[in-house]
């Protein structure tokens, strides 16, 4: 993910919550613990191998 998705999804990220600006950096610290537990989390979307 690039730097310019990154701030799109975090912007849409304070959107949902309402987040004021002296909050950021509270929800930036959750923003991006939830961004690592979702990339360690399988993708079952993704096929497992081939057999």
């Amino acid at each position: 993910m690039d730097l310019a998705d990154l701030r799109k999804e975090f912007g849409k990220f304070r959107q949902e919550r309402g987040t004021t600006p002296l909050e950021w950096d509270e929800h930036t610290k959750l923003f991006l613990e939830e961004r690592r537990e979702r990339r360690r989390e399988p993708d079952l979307s993704e096929p497992l191998g081939n057999g």
